[in-house]
C-alpha cells in the first residue's frame, strides 16, 4: 500500500494556459487517496463523472523516510516511472468556480494510474509521450517544469514528513483531453525503456 500521493497542478506553462489558469508563482500541491491508485491496465471509471481527462506525468517514488523539516537537498527518490492523473474535468471546474475543494474530481476509482517503476535516474532528459493509436496526445519535456522535483519535495517537507513509498506526480504537459469509452492509451518514455498500453472500458 502506498502512503501519500502528492500531485502537482499547473507545473507546465502551456498546460496552465490551455485550461485558462494563471501560471502559479508557488507550487499547487494536492493529494490523491491511496484507494484511487491502480496498477491495473484495464480501467473502468464511474459513469457519472464523465468527462474524465487524461494527464500523463513523470512519477517519483520517495526512497527513504524524511522527518518534517529535515530535507537539506539531494535526491530522496528511489524509483521513477509514468502515471496518469485522471481528472473529472467538469466536476473540477464546478467545484473550483464555487471556491470549493476539488478532491472528488481527483480521487475516485482508478483515477491514479501507476505504470512500471524503474530505478531512479536523472529526470532532466526523460522526454515522455502519450499516444492514442498513432496520434500523439502529449509530449512532455521535464525541463519545462516550473517547479522541479527536488524543490517540490523541499516545499512539501517544510510542513509534512515524507515517508518511504510516497509518490510524487510531478505535473502534466499540455495536450490533456477527454478519454474515450472504450479507449486505448500508450505511455512511452524511451530513456527509461517504458512502452506500454492501458485500455479503458465502458
Amino acid at each position: 500500500m502506498w502512503n501519500t500521493i502528492f500531485g502537482i497542478g499547473r507545473n507546465y506553462v502551456a498546460h496552465a494556459h490551455e485550461l485558462g489558469n494563471e501560471v502559479p508563482s508557488q507550487p499547487v500541491i494536492f493529494t490523491k487517496t491511496g484507494s484511487s491508485l491502480t496498477r491495473e491496465t484495464q480501467l473502468v471509471f464511474p459513469a457519472e463523472l464523465q468527462p474524465i481527462h487524461f494527464e500523463l506525468e513523470l512519477v517519483f517514488e520517495i526512497g527513504r523516510d524524511c522527518p518534517v523539516g529535515s530535507y537539506t537537498g539531494g535526491s530522496l527518490f528511489s524509483r521513477i516511472g509514468l502515471g496518469i492523473d485522471f481528472t473529472a474535468r467538469d466536476l473540477q471546474t464546478l467545484l473550483k468556480n464555487k471556491s470549493l475543494p476539488w478532491d472528488r474530481a481527483k480521487s475516485f476509482q482508478n483515477s491514479c494510474f501507476l505504470g512500471p517503476m524503474v530505478p531512479y535516474q536523472n529526470w532532466e532528459a526523460l522526454r515522455f509521450q502519450l499516444f492514442r493509436g498513432e496520434t500523439l496526445l502529449q509530449d512532455g519535456d521535464p525541463l519545462l517544469m516550473i517547479f522541479k522535483p527536488e524543490p517540490l519535495v523541499a516545499t512539501i517537507n517544510r510542513t509534512l514528513p515524507l515517508v518511504k513509498g510516497d509518490l510524487l506526480y510531478s505535473g502534466t504537459p499540455a495536450g490533456v483531453g477527454p478519454i474515450l469509452v472504450p479507449d486505448q492509451l500508450r505511455l512511452v518514455c524511451a530513456p527509461l525503456g517504458l512502452d506500454f498500453s492501458i485500455t479503458i472500458e465502458g
